[in-house]
């Protein structure tokens, strides 16, 4: 008596193994490079913090100076070198991007903006380009003197 064999289902745990492969590699791609995207976010935001930080802390002393108790003002100096001190954080970090100051009217808060580009590790393999990541901080000067 022969036995007869059903050949329909022969290599289908192959078909198996191998899709699940493929979406697995593709998860474990989106998880990594949010994972990297996140992190390039928090650098951006970092950066953004430090130079405003920074351009708060440079105020017009001569001002303070007349009247101690008056709001202090970010100096001129400090606007004229608020690009090129952030993007010397920038530059030190390792990252590629771009920064912009903007100050208020009365001199008295500085909100910087950074923008890093971010080239994906395993998602690159499939799609081509950059992400783009921001970081904003707003820091002014503060009186601590009491009147």
């Amino acid at each position: 008596m022969k036995r007869l064999r059903a050949r329909g289902d022969r290599g289908s745990a192959s078909i198996a193994v191998v899709l699940f492969a493929l979406v697995a590699m593709a998860l474990a791609a989106f998880v990594i490079d949010g994972g990297l995207a996140i992190s390039e976010r928090e650098q951006a935001a970092d950066i953004a913090e430090q130079g405003a930080r920074w351009v708060a802390n440079d105020i017009d002393v001569d001002k303070l100076r007349t009247d101690p108790l008056a709001v202090p003002v970010i100096s001129g100096d400090a606007v004229d070198r608020c690009g090129d001190l952030v993007g010397g954080i920038i530059t030190d970090s390792g990252a590629t991007g771009t920064s912009t100051c903007v100050f208020d009217a009365d001199m008295r808060e500085v909100t910087v903006t950074v923008h890093l580009q971010y080239h994906p590790m395993l998602t690159g393999l499939f799609f081509t380009g950059t992400l783009d990541v921001f970081g904003h901080a707003t820091a002014g000067p503060q009186n601590q003197a009491t009147p």
